[in-house]
């Protein structure tokens, strides 16, 4: 004698009790609509290539002083700029 369960094997899950809050749509930028970014420090976005030695050199700096390789390349072309450039300053 079997009892008729259905799908042999097949245990269905108990119904929700809510269903998931529905979710912002994306705005044009993609972030939430409604959300304001905030003015950044450094607005001006700077891609550089360098050689396979200066990427070792920054990386074996980046463990001693703990800081990120991108603030380490800002900080040296600070201070490269006010070596050459007489009106630079940063404010």
């Amino acid at each position: 004698m079997t009892a008729d369960v259905g799908t042999a094997g097949h245990v269905e899950a108990p119904a929700s009790a809510s269903p998931a809050p529905p979710r912002p749509s994306v705005g044009p930028n993609g972030s939430a609509p409604g959300v304001k970014e905030r003015p950044s420090e450094f607005p001006v976005r700077l891609s550089l290539n360098i050689t396979e030695a200066m990427s070792r050199s920054l990386a074996r700096l980046h463990k001693r002083m703990r800081l990120k390789e991108a603030v380490i390349a800002r900080l040296a072309l600070m201070n490269w700029l006010a070596s050459q450039d007489h009106e630079y300053r940063e404010d």
